[in-house]
């Protein structure tokens, strides 16, 4: 937990941090940070939870400067709008995602193996994975330093694809229903 808490302190140099914070048909959500950028992989828990699971491990929910969203089923995205209205962060979605999840003015949008720029110290490839929604993704986040980490919800089955772009990842979260 000290690693987790340094990696929003300015003078510690961290590259990547991961922490699951909910995996489960009540919600899930994953955080992803470092020095300068604090990201959650869906919104699943309700706002109240996932508030409370934040301040837990110190990190305040209003440094939250990015929510990516893997799918559109409820306990991904659920409470992703509420929540990036109340802590001001940006939502990331692909696009048959973000038609469903709220107003797609108000969601950047990306399309599968387009790189999201997330500060100039991190970036994310939205990764293809089968499952039964309207377009599912992972994510590999990417630092300055050349970390690399992954995290994957609802796998449906490992592809060739998904194999290669795991390789070379240092921590690898993955959700399989």
């Amino acid at each position: 937990m000290d690693e987790l808490i340094n990696c929003m302190r300015k003078d510690k140099i961290m590259s990547l941090a991961f922490t699951q914070l909910g995996s489960g048909s009540r919600g899930n959500s994953a955080l992803i940070c470092t020095e300068e950028t604090n990201i959650l992989v869906d919104q699943g828990l309700s706002l109240k939870q996932a508030e409370k699971r934040l301040n837990l491990i110190g990190i305040p929910p209003e440094s939250i400067d990015h929510i990516l969203v893997s799918h559109e089923h409820g306990d991904h995205a659920g409470h992703v709008i509420k929540s990036a209205k109340k802590w001001d962060a940006e939502v990331h979605a692909i696009e048959p995602c973000a038609k469903i999840i709220g107003d797609i003015r108000e969601i950047n949008t990306f399309e599968p193996l387009e790189r999201i720029d997330l500060g100039e110290n991190m970036s994310a490839l939205p990764i293809p994975v089968p499952h039964d929604s309207a377009q599912n993704v992972g994510f590999i986040f990417s630092d300055r330093q050349g970390k690399r980490g992954a995290i994957v919800s609802d796998l449906g089955h490992f592809t060739e694809e998904i194999i290669h772009h795991l390789k070379g990842c240092q921590h690898i979260s993955i959700e399989a229903n």
